[in-house]
């Protein structure tokens, strides 16, 4: 048996070639069913998957801010009272725990630079104000950059805090609200506001007696009367982190 001849062996050759300048010419991210896995057979933890915007877990956070109304100080031994001033300042932290629902809960301290009336000197003074909020949160419209969420809690003042005592102590109910801008898988920026209305329970005044009442009892005197309503906001900026 002879060797091949030459126009024998064209055509294979041929064939070869084709076969070459096809693969070479193939899409190379092309599905092979000979060297790639089909997804739905990888390992689950291999495959990509968007973050979960609710990001549950523990949080601990901090924030500056803003908080006005009646949160001046006033103390005498015939008038005691919150005055309206201009929004003082603040700085706190708060922890959290948030949910894989919608639901958040969470407690926040601040300590706020206020003012008090100082007796001695007859002049408004620095004072350092304690606020406690435990909160819980409601989150929606959660996207994976920006949400909104809102909330009710209770808020506690402690006023003018000294060694020698409170000059007023208050708490109500709160409403919050508030917008948030995803960092990463684990942060966020918050800006929230939010308003109270609470009861102190340390401030007095006294009333004159009236016409009736002296009418009565000449010598009757004016009549303590304890407690009062106020009214609070406050606007803060933080940093939220999920452990």
């Amino acid at each position: 048996m002879g060797l091949p001849t030459l126009p024998a062996l064209l055509p294979p050759a041929t064939l070869a070639l084709l076969l070459g300048v096809g693969a070479a010419w193939a899409d190379p991210e092309a599905f092979d069913p000979l060297l790639d896995v089909p997804p739905q057979d990888r390992d689950p933890a291999e495959r990509l998957s968007p973050p979960d915007p609710r990001n549950p877990g523990f949080r601990v956070s901090g924030h500056v801010g803003l908080y006005g109304g009646r949160v001046r100080s006033f103390l005498t031994s015939e008038l005691s009272e919150l005055q309206a001033t201009a929004p003082r300042g603040e700085v706190g932290f708060g922890f959290g725990y948030r949910t894989r629902s919608l639901i958040e809960i969470g407690l926040d301290l601040g300590l706020g630079l206020g003012q008090t009336w100082d007796n001695d000197n007859d002049l408004t003074v620095y004072a350092f104000d304690l606020l406690i909020e435990p909160r819980v949160l409601a989150h929606a419209l959660e996207g994976e950059d920006w949400g909104l969420y809102g909330g009710v809690g209770g808020l506690a003042i402690l006023f003018d805090l000294e060694p020698a005592g409170l000059n007023q102590a208050g708490m109500g109910p709160n409403l919050i609200a508030g917008v948030k801008r995803r960092l990463d898988a684990h942060s966020v920026l918050y800006l929230e506001g939010g308003y109270c209305y609470f009861y102190d329970a340390l401030a007095y005044t006294y009333e004159d007696p009236s016409e009736a009442e002296l009418a009565k009892n000449p010598t009757a005197q004016p009549e303590r009367v304890d407690g009062d309503w106020y009214s609070i906001f406050r606007a803060t900026l933080g940093y939220r982190l999920t452990l």
